[in-house]
């Protein structure tokens, strides 16, 4: 039996590789027009100077630590935490896992067409509640004993992570010049993926002192409070006008 659970867990991983085979090639056939490819650039230069950028100004900044604190926070119940709960809170297997990851996608999935549907008008609020709500959302486990209950909350923490991403993709496009922008994105997928990998460290360490459902409810106490310290610390921005190249900051 364990022989064959590895072998579909191969034929899972082989699957996920091909995938990543194929963004890879289809990244590496896009078109780039002469004007924008970069000569004589030092790729350590380029990296620096979207550095200064990214930290000159204000709003890029902030925007970057409120990233860093909401992954930190929330990403590793969602990761290490989720499949802990379904495990040690209900006593279920990975089959269940997998349905409770599938349930937070469906909620994702969901959040983005309401958005497509509905789009937000203001980008910064419209973020500022994605994070507040990206916490309030885990609050409930807390109480949370039935795990098809747990299904339903956790898809409704789904629908409000797109209020986070897509709003911040939006801003960054509308805000940030165009030399800039693949930089101050990376800068935030780096943000993401390293607090992401912190907060699962954490939650593990953390979930050995501490019943399950609170690992899900301090992470989701403080994802709110950093929401809410963001409508004071980020600061308002002109979406039209947009951030300049040089030192100024007009925010």
């Amino acid at each position: 039996a364990r022989g064959a659970d590895l072998l579909r867990m191969f034929q899972v991983l082989t699957v996920d590789a091909f995938t990543f085979l194929i963004s890879a090639v289809t990244i590496a056939v896009l078109p780039v027009r002469e004007g924008l490819r970069r000569k004589g650039r030092n790729l350590l230069g380029e990296t620096a100077e979207g550095l200064r950028y990214a930290f000159r100004h204000r709003f890029v900044g902030v925007l970057l630590a409120l990233t860093a604190l909401d992954n930190f926070f929330i990403m590793g119940p969602a990761t290490v935490g989720a499949s802990l709960l379904v495990k040690k809170t209900f006593g279920l297997s990975a089959a269940e896992f997998a349905w409770f990851e599938a349930s937070l996608g469906l909620g994702w999935l969901a959040g983005t067409l309401l958005l497509l549907i509905r789009p937000v008008r203001d980008l910064r609020r419209g973020l500022l509640w994605g994070i507040v709500l990206d916490g309030a959302t885990y609050l409930p486990f807390l109480w949370i004993r039935s795990y098809p209950v747990a299904l339903v909350f956790i898809a409704i923490h789904g629908l409000a992570i797109p209020l986070i991403t897509v709003t911040r993709t939006t801003l960054v496009q509308r805000i940030v010049p165009p030399d800039f922008q693949g930089r101050v994105f990376a800068l935030i997928q780096l943000t993401v993926l390293g607090f992401m990998a912190l907060s699962s460290l954490f939650t593990g360490v953390l979930a050995d002192h501490i019943p399950i459902p609170w690992v899900f409810f301090m992470p989701g106490v403080l994802g709110t409070l950093t929401g809410l310290v963001g409508f004071r610390a980020l600061p308002p921005v002109d979406l039209d006008r947009g951030l300049t190249k040089g030192p100024e900051t007009p925010i």
